[in-house]
């Protein structure tokens, strides 16, 4: 990420407007699917390059409650490591949200999952 903050914005902005996460997900599960080692480890270079460009526009699009597994699921295919990192298998299964104030307001639970999924993302798959 060379850019300019401001390049990095517009850049940003773009991405989210014409909803390039969803199609990163989309080529993510097809290669996936096919079993396309270089496909995935390229999807989790392009993955944490957008995460390294720290615009929360971004950021808020890739950890969506329709995304954000696919795209722990690229995490899994760094090429620096033999074996896959299970993120998905954690965030999926092992994480239960309690409540111990219920809240009424869905915005503002998702908004604390959303937190979440970006604390464990910069401290623990980066």
């Amino acid at each position: 990420t060379d850019l300019s903050p401001f390049m990095r914005e517009g850049v940003a902005a773009t991405m989210v407007q014409e909803e390039y996460v969803k199609q990163l997900v989309e080529l993510f599960r097809a290669a996936e699917e096919a079993e396309n080692k270089e496909q995935l480890q390229s999807l989790y270079m392009i993955a944490k390059s957008l995460v390294m460009m720290n615009e929360t526009n971004l950021l808020e699009q890739m950890l969506h409650d329709d995304y954000y597994l696919s795209i722990f699921g690229m995490f899994e295919y760094d090429p620096e490591h033999d074996t896959p990192h299970k993120h998905r298998d954690f965030m999926g299964k092992a994480v239960v949200f309690k409540q111990v104030i219920p809240f009424e307001d869905p915005m503002l639970v998702s908004r604390i999952h959303q937190n979440f999924r970006v604390q464990y993302l910069k401290e623990v798959v980066l």
